[in-house]
Parts: C-alpha cells; structure tokens; sequence
C-alpha cells in the first residue's frame, strides 16, 4: 500500500514537472511578452519619428495590445 502511494506521488511530480518545461518551451523564439514589448517600442519610436499616421499607429498599437 505504502509503496504504491509513494509511486503515484513520484509519477504526479514527473507529470508536473513535464508539464511546466513543455510550456516554456511551446514558445517559439521570437515570441511572448519580452518580443511585445519589443514591438511596441519599435513601434513608439517609429510614430515619434514621424513614420507612421495617427491612425496607422492606433490600428496597430491595438493589434499588439489585444
């Protein structure tokens, strides 16, 4: 009894751990919150530069937001 107990607990920790690393690497590279934050600087600074219209920038400030 003991022992089948221990195993499942040992089997749950495994299962927890696989779960969490598979979520982290599921991302490719290039994406999440640090590459948002990424574009919506570039796309600040290209609105400050003038590169861009008024609604150009909301239209897509809005894409990344969502």
């Amino acid at each position: 009894m003991i022992i089948g107990l221990i195993l499942l607990a040992v089997l749950i920790v495994i299962l927890l751990n696989w779960a969490r690393s598979g979520r982290i690497q599921s991302a490719p590279p290039g994406f999440g919150l640090h590459a948002n934050n990424e574009a919506l600087r570039i796309l600040n600074e290209r609105y400050a530069r003038g590169e861009i219209s008024d609604d150009d920038y909301r239209r897509m400030k809005n894409e990344l937001l969502k």
